[in-house]
């Protein structure tokens, strides 16, 4: 069992070490890769905002989505990350947690976790 888990992350791909100790330093022990996360925003939809009508019908408007899709997809890795790290946890592979990323990704990383991930 490795007592400390290190994950460096960006959009499109994160790194799980293990810390063995100020003599040993990081053992890289997975990747994983999310290479819709090097797309850019225009790349990630197929098609445009829908459109509504004024009561009249004389004028539309596009339609704003709640979450632009890079933040979907940003949102979609976060929780493979998330689910990641939840089966290693259940599985007693370590006890505390350092998560490294910029910050905006760092939060919906954050967002993601359980409350017993997030915890340690």
């Amino acid at each position: 069992m490795h007592h400390t888990i290190v994950v460096v992350a960006n959009k499109s791909g994160a790194r799980f070490f293990a810390y063995k100790g100020p003599k040993e330093g990081l053992v890289l022990r997975n990747t994983l890769d999310h290479e819709r996360g090097r797309s850019k925003g225009v790349e990630l939809t197929t098609e445009r905002p829908g459109q509504s009508y004024d009561r009249k019908g004389q004028a539309h408007h596009n339609m704003n989505t709640e979450e632009l899709p890079r933040e979907h997809e940003d949102r979609v890795f976060a929780k493979a990350i998330a689910a990641a790290l939840s089966g290693e946890r259940k599985n007693g592979a370590f006890q505390k947690l350092v998560l490294v990323a910029e910050p905006g990704f760092l939060g919906t990383m954050t967002g993601e976790l359980d409350s017993l991930t997030a915890n340690l």
